[in-house]
């Protein structure tokens, strides 16, 4: 017999609104506070955007961008398909909800706020993902917690090349 699969919520973005946003131009820029690691800055620039999927470049630099950490770092395509399913999340332990999300560097957006709870033993993490709705792509704010203790937040603060936010 074969186990039922897990039914999942429905994803913020489609594949084809996800390749509309994500055209060569443009770079996303987030914070990353992880732990007691001192803050990076995580860049994306899209350098294609093909029917078989996104091609974009990844670097990791130092906070006031002085210094290049990592990268950087270019893959083969993403399908687009792949890329949506990034954002998909189990029903049985994460919640959906309309919610606005604020970010200091862009503004104020309408979004949705998955919340996924997941329980190890003695051990709960929550994760959540901010996704804005004008901004078809990657969550805005994404935070992981474990026992009630940020262990990670990842927040873009800049969406730059084709005059979008910021």
């Amino acid at each position: 017999m074969t186990a039922e699969p897990e039914a999942m919520l429905p994803t913020p973005f489609t594949a084809p609104q996800i390749q509309a946003a994500m055209k060569p131009g443009l770079e996303i820029r987030f914070e990353i506070l992880a732990g007691e690691r001192p803050k990076v800055i995580s860049v994306w620039s899209v350098l294609g955007n093909e029917d078989a999927g996104l091609r974009f470049e990844q670097s990791t630099v130092a906070a006031d961008g002085s210094t290049v950490l990592e990268g950087p770092k270019t893959g083969p395509a993403t399908p687009w398909e792949e890329l949506r399913r990034h954002a998909e999340f189990p029903s049985g332990n994460t919640e959906r909800r309309e919610a606005p999300v604020s970010i200091p560097t862009l503004g104020t957006f309408d979004g949705w706020l998955y919340t996924r709870t997941e329980s190890d033993g003695d051990q709960t993490t929550v994760s959540t993902f901010h996704f804005a709705k004008d901004l078809p792509g990657p969550p805005v704010v994404m935070t992981t917690d474990i026992d009630g203790v940020r262990q990670m937040q990842m927040t873009m603060v800049r969406r730059s090349g084709l005059g979008d936010a910021n």
